[in-house]
């Protein structure tokens, strides 16, 4: 629209938006709309609502005057800031567009919307993601609050959770190609959130190693409004899924990553730090599932603020005739004066459903608001569960034998507490 009286409306909003935000320490980029300016030029909206020529004239005409003059000269006016950043609409371009990855912030859903597999994330960095994501499960205490205990992807409730046409379609696709996908429908749940949870690691993971060409990473979304079965990290009663945790740590101000390329596998360091330099240690550990170590290497590292670079480079043939099923590369970074937490990843040379995994025994200790867990065996995604209003500090993490895994706990523990604990191992058994 654009007669006065909604103009008007806009404009208060915007003048009342503008002085709230301006000091807000998350904000990168004010933008004037979602989508619209893609959906007007490519989703062809003049032909679904038929308008006529002139209308549509009018419309642009009145989409032109409002994002890009009366936002920006109101934004001006009321920002309370030293500068601010305004796009008219976000995205500039669409993602199945190559200017999309050069110019401007990208919407990208080549994976989900497009069906492509999560390795081309690697391949799809822009200037500015700011939105790309996928669809994970609530957990199944939230889903029994909501469908009761009747549950099942067939369950008129469920179905009723899923409002994408191909969303069931979609997830099971998806989790074909990197685990053996469940029949039983409370370890379906638990997959989805795994496989959730590796997308978005994937793509985080990579936006952060291109920096400074890529300089931000918004993944939709974080929470819901209403018991769905949504792309949100954190369900609708609070509880987070394992794409949270992953999230949290793939966006650690110092990240250590693996990446693959060709036959070699790279050891990247990036620093979220402003202005202080990280003197520190780079430990890179080949072993087997049952903490037999095959190689190692500890490397002296310096991180320069605010960088992203490789600091080593393992051939794949250090894995000589051990089969690759059975074994992981994992990587840690802590600092001698210990004034950062230890930032560690593993690399795993076959995707999750082709992993030898054994059945783990893990032992749990809890002390306090403390938990301590200890593995035999590779015990692959521990899943831990306490009951209601217990948080975790850490969860749905790899844990390898011989390390001590000390989770930070918050809730009332009750009389003789019940911790119960369930890994992907648990799903490959025969």
């Amino acid at each position: 629209p654009g007669d006065k009286s909604f103009v008007d409306n806009v404009r208060e909003e915007v003048k009342e938006q503008a002085k709230r935000l301006s000091s807000h320490p998350c904000l990168a980029l004010w933008c004037g709309n979602n989508e619209s300016d893609e959906g007007w030029k490519n989703w062809g909206w003049q032909e679904q609502y038929k308008y006529s020529f002139d209308e549509s004239d009018e419309i642009y005409k009145n989409y032109q005057a409002l994002f890009n003059k009366t936002i920006p000269e109101i934004l001006t006016d009321n920002y309370q800031g030293a500068k601010y950043n305004y796009v008219p609409s976000s995205p500039k371009y669409g993602w199945g567009k190559d200017e999309s990855m050069n110019s401007g912030d990208s919407h990208y859903w080549g994976v989900w919307w497009g069906m492509e597999p999560f390795e081309v994330y690697r391949k799809k960095t822009g200037r500015f993601m700011s939105e790309y994501g996928f669809q994970g499960f609530p957990s199944g205490e939230s889903l029994k609050e909501t469908c009761g205990d009747s549950l099942s992807l067939k369950a008129p409730c469920v179905k009723g959770l899923q409002r994408h046409a191909k969303g069931f379609e979609t997830i099971s696709t998806y989790m074909s190609r990197d685990y053996k996908v469940p029949a039983n429908f409370e370890h379906f749940v638990y997959v989805s959130q795994l496989l959730q949870a590796r997308g978005l690691e994937i793509a985080i993971e990579t936006h952060r190693r291109n920096k400074p060409r890529c300089m931000g990473s918004l993944y939709w979304q974080l929470n819901d409004c209403w018991p769905g079965i949504t792309w949100s990290s954190i369900d609708h009663s609070g509880i987070p899924k394992a794409s949270w945790y992953s999230a949290k740590r793939s966006f650690k101000s110092i990240l250590v990553s693996l990446a693959e390329v060709g036959d070699s596998i790279q050891a990247w360091i990036t620093s979220d730090e402003a202005e202080r330099d990280l003197t520190s240690e780079l430990s890179m550990n080949l072993c087997d599932f049952s903490g037999v170590t095959a190689w190692s290497r500890s490397i002296p590292v310096h991180v320069e603020a605010g960088t992203s670079r490789k600091y080593y480079t393992l051939s794949k043939q250090a894995l000589g005739d051990r089969k690759k099923e059975e074994m992981v590369l994992k990587a840690s970074l802590k600092t001698w004066d210990g004034s950062i937490e230890p930032a560690i990843t593993f690399y795993y040379f076959v995707s999750p459903k082709d992993l030898f995994l054994q059945k783990p025994i893990v032992e749990v200790n809890l002390n306090g608001q403390k938990l301590e867990l200890s593995t035999n065996t590779l015990a692959k995604n521990v899943l831990i569960d306490m009951g209601e209003g217990i948080t975790f500090g850490d969860n749905f993490f790899d844990l390898l034998p011989g390390e001590k895994k000390v989770i930070q706990l918050k809730g009332k523990m009750a009389k003789g507490q019940k911790v119960k604990i369930f890994t992907l191992n648990d799903l490959v058994q025969p």
